[in-house]
């Protein structure tokens, strides 16, 4: 609010310095008052101010440093220059660093309406200060690269971000941008294939979505998602270019391991299942479809408790429990096939963990050992006949000894 503004006049001439003072207070404003240039700097210090008066006079004594270094400590500050004749504001050669110029004599309402001109202009540098604060702050918080190319001008700026992606300075040089700087960073593979999509996008709308592939100068190889817009004039003439990119190479390659881990999954044999806290079943592989004659479709959702039979309920809870604790989990028992029959498997379990490291639930490798266990079974029984053979065959040679 206007009322609330804080203005400062600099001027040596006392009779001058005090009629400023009576103007700008008897508009409602707070003012504060200095006699020179250091005065001034030393009250800059101690507190904000939103317009400083600065006149001639005191520009004079202390050089054109005084308004750039105001200007330094707060760029958001407006700074009024006042002088008796326009000459001497020409001389002064201060654009760069003041808001506006008022000669001298001038009129009351002239001051007063100047005032209120630089304390909006004041607000909405600020709220510019602010907006570009908050889209550097997303843009550094999710690592989005920007890039505004006019055509028509052919300048181009962009991001600190996108600078780094590209190995681009900093800051857009004042002359037409080359796109060669970003073609030498493709990967060989992609550039024929970009080329033909961006040609495709133009004739179709101009919004384009792609991931490709680009060289770190190190010969790294990262992944980028670009998504933007080719922006035509109204002679159908393309004018703009604007686009958003994202280093995707963590992503990409997370991509890759999870089609890794999934394509080790679906292929094996062995009965591969998800449960979460609750036991209901999350992912069911092919090998749980072969090992318990159950498709993905007719399990996934159910409780697993129906494959367990039901004198083992008790051993299974016990069992589940250790593994929801977050301990890992190996045991022998049995299972129930849709058919009904009871067949002898292995399990191993282990607690999975959510990306904030939470436990959310158990995956269990399971399988078959029903002819293993046959197998062991036949073993002991072969074990049992010999010892019980041998031991006859032992007494008949006993028997012949002792005769």
């Amino acid at each position: 609010m206007e009322s609330l503004a804080q203005l400062l006049v600099v001027d040596g001439a006392d009779a001058s310095r005090e009629a400023k003072l009576r103007l700008l207070k008897g508009a409602g404003w707070d003012v504060s008052e200095a006699v020179s240039g250091t005065a001034a700097l030393r009250d800059f210090d101690m507190g904000a101010f939103d317009v400083v008066i600065v006149d001639g006079n005191a520009l004079q004594t202390e050089g054109t440093t005084l308004c750039g270094k105001i200007r330094q400590r707060n760029p958001a500050t407006s700074i009024l220059l006042t002088a008796g004749d326009a000459e001497s504001l020409s001389e002064a050669n201060l654009d760069s660093w003041v808001s506006g110029y008022l000669c001298e004599p001038f009129e009351p309402l002239e001051l007063i309406t100047l005032v209120r001109t630089l304390l909006r202009l004041r607000r909405t540098r600020v709220a510019l200060y602010d907006a570009e604060a908050r889209l550097q702050l997303a843009q550094d918080a999710g690592g989005v690269a920007v890039f505004d190319w006019n055509l028509v001008t052919g300048r181009a700026l962009w991001s600190e971000k996108f600078a780094e992606l590209f190995q681009l300075p900093p800051a857009a040089a004042d002359e037409p941008f080359d796109p060669a700087i970003i073609s030498r960073h493709l990967h060989a593979d992609e550039k024929a294939g970009l080329i033909e999509y961006y040609r495709s996008v133009v004739d179709a709308g101009g919004q384009f979505d792609r991931d490709f592939r680009i060289l770190g100068s190190d010969g790294s190889v990262r992944w980028i998602t670009a998504r933007g817009k080719f922006i035509k004039g109204p002679s159908g003439r393309l004018e703009h270019i604007l686009c958003l990119s994202l280093d995707i190479t963590e992503r990409k390659q997370a991509d890759l391991r999870n089609a890794q881990l999934a394509a080790i999954v679906a292929s094996s044999i062995d009965a591969i299942v998800s449960v979460d806290f609750t036991d209901t079943i999350l992912t069911w592989n092919s090998g749980a479809e072969q090992l318990f004659g159950y498709t993905a479709q007719e399990v996934l959702g159910r409780k697993a408790g129906f494959l367990v039979p039901v004198g083992l309920v008790p051993e299974r809870q016990t069992i589940m429990q250790q593994l929801m604790r977050g301990e890992a989990i190996e045991y022998q028992t049995q299972r129930q096939r849709k058919d009904g029959e009871t067949i002898d498997v292995w399990i191993r379990g282990a607690a999975v963990r959510g990306l904030d490291g939470n436990l959310v639930g158990g995956s269990l490798i399971i399988r078959d050992i029903t002819s293993q266990k046959q197998r062991e079974a036949h073993v002991r029984f072969l074990m049992r006949e010999l010892t019980h053979r041998s031991k006859k065959l032992l007494a008949v040679i006993q028997a012949m000894a002792r005769q």
